[in-house]
């Protein structure tokens, strides 16, 4: 339990960082690569005496950048986050082939939850209790801490 903990806040700070990174070069796509970057090395927590992080934060950071060019050909730019989690998930599975795909899996929804729970509350589930849905905070950027922290947490979990 401390291990998931451990690896959701360092996920959380991963994002923080990302969007220090975002707001700091007012450049999107660093922002995104730093937290991929990040997630990566965190997904390697118990093991970073192995010397294998290096490999593993820029396995993250381009798989970000990857699924980046990949969602603006599609027009939806956070496809890369359920595909870092989806990635992470399946590499850091132990086992066979069924627990790598359940690994992906796992790592696919933490993505996809973390980048879309906050439209969700604040546009769907908010107005529909009939409670007031304005907020002064950006989507994307406490959308990268929450899937950063989840995807850390779920990397850990697996391992």
């Amino acid at each position: 339990m401390n291990r998931i903990a451990a690896g959701f806040f360092l996920g959380a700070v991963a994002g923080a960082v990302g969007v220090f990174v975002y707001n700091l070069l007012d450049h999107r796509l660093a922002g995104w690569v730093t937290v991929g970057t990040l997630v990566g090395v965190v997904s390697q927590i118990p093991s970073l005496s192995k010397g294998r992080w290096f490999w593993w934060g820029v396995l993250g950071g381009a798989v970000v950048m990857g699924g980046w060019y990949l969602g603006r050909a599609m027009h939806y730019p956070m496809l890369a986050w359920p595909l870092l989690g989806a990635f992470l998930g399946v590499l850091c599975a132990n086992g066979r082939l069924k627990q790598r795909i359940g690994g992906g899996a796992l790592g696919f929804l933490a993505g996809l939850v973390g980048m879309h729970i906050l439209p969700f509350i604040t546009l769907v589930a908010l107005p529909a209790l009939g409670l007031p849905s304005t907020f002064a905070y950006d989507f994307e950027e406490l959308g990268l801490v929450v899937a950063g922290g989840l995807i850390g947490a779920i990397t850990a979990y697996l391992k």
